[in-house]
């Protein structure tokens, strides 16, 4: 029997999402049910095992760590898995249950907190208890391994924090609902709170919800647990931090010390030093285990959170107004969840070239509420998960590239980037003309290495961008829909696809669905722009622009040297078994739940090929029981 439950998404495109807890493959009938508990024991867990099915495929699952105080962040990482067709980690399918369903859904997006995709993957556990998080894995091929386990234990902070180890302070002398037995404290003076919280392990410092501190200079140099909050009814205590007399404080509030928790509080950049001078970010961070939870970071003249520190995670917090990146990451293990921010750089490390890596993007709103032209994610890292994000922000809402000119990869930081999977993202105009103006690119890629599937891309005047000769690139089972009023950059350079000079490499399109009733500009307006035809597969996709006859051209940018019908296209080699046809999508309202579904009579079911693509964007099965569908939405 297959176990299933529903989630309702409050969010577009909105219908509930069944969700199989046992791994299921209906065309060949395979339910897999084995679980492979690894051996974890250099972690902290204990070891027991059954032969694994397929004998050759092995999930090597590593936590950061297995036990703490809640709220307890824990990163994983599954990529190290053995036996995978092809050694190939990026295309398989991993799916996380983090055995921890009272955890709800994300605010930001309406999906279950306790599911997630992806060889890399994080949680927090806020609530006290024992969880046994699992992860399955389906590799490129199609075929099964078994399960891989572990068990997280995490402890009560009123039992970790119990009596004097808890300090609530209030500016004004009002402990309303402060914690049973904590030692309380009217004071002023937080720097000699914060000197208490620093000098020991197993201590806790909250502030008065609803009160404001001026002056505040905040350095976190402890090794903990150790956690920074708020107590009592009201709003999160504001911080009006400023930067301190401890030299070289880069940041208003600066974390160096070993696993932090600073959650529920509001802290203040207005007063900061100005741009490029120093301690002019919020929030900095080059220690390791820090979770920021339910802060808002804002009005910094520089970075917001900037996170240069191992295992550094974001979560469910508001990061915005910021001059700079809002959120710039460059360090090893680091996640970014459920949070509302305005624009984020993850890059490689100055400092560490060689180190930065392993990055989870996961169910934030990247939200374009400053002035435009910005990145919604701007990528110069290497290994990363970025997935069910709602991104209405950047001229490019993801982007990959060199640190400083593109295509110059010689710099130490500019080595070896990508290995990048981008999965169920909704890319979306923000509505502000001002903002929209500058819309270009919805995934812009210059590096190798990327895996993009599932993905809802709706009003980008150019849907995908490759250069740079970047190769090994899959772009599978996407639906891209452009109004007739879409406005912004490079309208006519490649609705779909765009490809410049130099020629790529290994580039596969398949399952494509696209539909423009864009005319574009200046008598330009093709779907597929190709500098070259050299390095790339196009199969199996439906296109739909009935304003152009020939809606794919070859050479530059904006001035191609030939354009196309279908049957001159497949004649080059180029889109064999794809369609030129009405998609017949139920809704092409974004504001109607569905839009990007199929209709029953769309010629989109079933004339799919087998790809890499294990489900849909409502994480319902592929193959259906029609096949496999064109798109990102399986017809049922």
């Amino acid at each position: 029997m297959i176990a299933s439950h529903t989630e309702h998404s409050s969010h577009w495109p909105n219908r509930p999402r069944s969700v199989s807890y046992a791994s299921f493959h209906p065309r060949h009938g395979l339910i897999c049910l084995l679980l492979l508990c690894l051996s974890l024991t250099a972690c902290g867990g204990s070891t027991s095992s059954t032969p694994p099915a397929p004998a050759d495929i092995l999930i090597a699952l590593a936590p950061s760590r297995t036990a703490g105080v809640a709220p307890l962040a824990v990163f994983f990482d599954a990529s190290a898995t053995t036996g995978l067709t092809g050694g190939d980690f990026l295309s398989a399918h991993f799916s996380w249950d983090f055995d921890d369903p009272n955890a709800g859904t994300w605010q930001t997006t309406g999906n279950s907190r306790n599911r997630a995709t992806g060889f890399l993957a994080a949680h927090v556990f806020e609530t006290p208890g024992t969880y046994v998080v699992s992860v399955s894995v389906r590799d490129r091929a199609g075929r099964l391994g078994p399960a891989g386990s572990v068990t997280i234990v995490v402890s009560d902070p009123a039992t970790v924090y119990a009596g004097n180890a808890t300090r609530c302070v209030s500016r004004a002398g009002d402990f309303t609902d402060a914690p049973t037995n904590c030692d309380t404290l009217t004071s002023t003076d937080l720097a000699t709170q914060l000197s208490w919280l620093n000098a020991a392990a197993n201590r806790r410092l909250l502030l008065r919800s609803g009160e404001t501190w001026p002056g505040v200079s905040l350095a976190l140099t402890g090794s903990g647990p150790n956690t920074l909050g708020a107590f009592g009814p009201g709003a999160r205590p504001i911080l009006q931090l400023q930067l301190g007399a401890n030299p070289g404080q880069g940041a208003g509030m600066e974390v160096s010390g070993t696993d932090w928790r600073v959650m529920d509080l509001d802290l203040d950049g207005t007063n900061l030093p100005a741009a490029n001078a120093e301690g002019a970010t919020v929030v900095g961070s080059t220690g390791t285990e820090f979770l920021g939870m339910n802060l808002s970071i804002h009005n910094g003249d520089n970075v917001g959170w900037g996170a240069g520190g191992d295992r550094s995670y974001l979560y469910k917090s508001l990061v915005q107004n910021n001059a700079y990146f809002s959120v710039y990451v460059d360090g090893v293990d680091s996640a970014l969840m459920g949070s509302s921010v305005d624009q984020m750089r993850i890059a490689t490390s100055f400092i560490r070239p060689s180190e930065s890596r392993n990055v989870y993007i996961a169910d934030n709103l990247i939200d374009a509420n400053r002035a435009a032209p910005t990145t919604g994610i701007k990528w110069h890292s290497r290994r990363g998960v970025i997935t069910d994000n709602i991104i209405t922000a950047g001229t490019s809402r993801i982007s990959t590239s060199a640190s400083d000119v593109e295509c110059d990869f010689s710099l130490a930081v500019d080595r070896n980037l990508g290995m990048l999977l981008i999965e169920r993202n909704i890319l979306k105009p923000d509505g502000n003309p001002a903002n929209d103006a500058y819309t270009s690119t919805g995934i812009d890629m210059t590096e190798n290495d990327t895996m993009v599937r599932n993905n809802l891309i709706y009003d980008m005047n150019l849907a995908f961008r490759g250069a740079c000769g970047a190769r090994n690139v899959h772009i599978l089972n996407n639906s891209v829909y452009m109004t007739p009023n879409t406005t912004g950059l490079n309208i006519g350079n490649g609705d779909f696809l765009n490809i410049e000079l130099p020629a790529v490499s290994n580039w596969e399109v398949r399952n494509n669905l696209m539909w423009s009733e864009n005319p574009g500009i200046n008598g330009i307006g093709e779907l597929i722009n190709l500098g070259a035809t050299a390095g790339i597969t196009l199969s199996n996709n439906l296109y739909y622009k009935p304003s152009k006859a020939n809606p794919f051209a070859i050479g530059s940018s904006g001035a191609p040297t030939a354009t196309y019908d279908l049957s001159g296209w497949q004649a080059l080699g180029l889109d064999s078994h794809s369609l030129l046809a009405n998609p017949q999508l139920v809704s092409v309202n974004p504001a109607s739940t569905d839009f990007f579904r199929l209709g029953a009579t769309s010629p989109a079911i079933g004339a799919g090929t087998p790809v890499a693509v294990f489900e849909d964007f409502y994480r319902n099965p592929r193959p259906s029981a029609d096949g496999y569908d064109i798109g990102a939405i399986n017809f049922r």
